[in-house]
C-alpha cells in the first residue's frame, strides 16, 4: 500500500502488480490528475499480464448529472480491453467500482464472501457486485491531461455530496 501521490508514484515505480486499486479521493471528489488516459496508460504498464486496476469513484449516472461517470468508462475503454462497471444504484452519485484489464473477458475467478464483510454494509457490497452498468457513451468524453474539465461538469454532483454530508453532519 501506498499513501501518496498517485501519479507520482505511477510515473516513478518499477514494480509490477496483479492488481492496482485507486482509492483516491480529494475532498469530495476523485483527483482528476488520476483520471486521464495518460494516468491510465502509465497504471496499465505497472500491471502484470493479465493485471487488473479497479477504481473506487463517486459518480452516478442520471442523464444531466452523468459527465463524469461517463467521461471515465470512456477514457478507461480507451486504454484497457475490458471495462465493467458496478454500481448499487447508478442513477445516485455514490461509491462506483469501475474495473479494467487488458484480458478480453473479465470473469470473476472467485466469489466473495460476503458472509465476511461488515452487517451494515453487506447487502450494499453484494448489490454492488452483482450489478453491472453502462454509461451512455454519448455524455463523456476521453479525459486527457491536456483537456479535463470535470470539476466545471461534476460541480452540481459535488455540491449535493457537500450538502448531504452536511445534513447527515447535522442529525448527529
Amino acid at each position: 500500500m501506498v499513501i501518496g501521490d498517485g501519479r507520482h508514484f505511477v510515473n516513478r515505480t518499477t514494480n509490477r502488480y496483479d492488481t492496482i486499486l485507486l482509492d483516491a479521493f480529494l475532498g469530495d471528489s476523485s483527483p482528476s490528475h488520476l483520471m486521464t488516459r495518460e494516468a491510465f496508460d502509465s497504471m496499465r504498464r505497472l500491471l502484470k499480464p493479465g493485471g487488473t486496476l479497479i477504481i473506487n469513484s463517486f459518480v452516478g449516472f442520471r442523464a444531466g448529472r452523468d459527465f463524469f461517470g461517463a467521461s471515465l468508462e470512456k477514457t478507461l475503454k480507451a486504454v484497457f480491453k475490458s471495462v465493467r462497471v458496478h454500481a448499487a444504484n447508478p442513477d445516485e452519485t455514490s461509491n462506483v467500482f469501475f474495473v479494467a484489464s487488458d484480458r478480453a473477458d473479465l470473469n470473476i475467478v472467485a466469489q466473495p464472501d460476503f458472509a465476511q464483510v461488515h452487517p451494515a454494509c453487506r447487502d450494499l457490497a453484494q448489490i454492488t457486485f452483482d450489478d453491472q452498468t453502462e454509461a451512455n457513451p454519448q455524455h463523456g468524453i476521453v479525459l486527457t491531461d491536456d483537456y479535463n474539465p470535470v470539476e466545471f461538469y461534476d460541480a452540481a454532483n459535488r455540491e449535493d455530496i457537500r450538502r448531504g454530508l452536511v445534513m447527515r453532519m447535522r442529525s448527529l
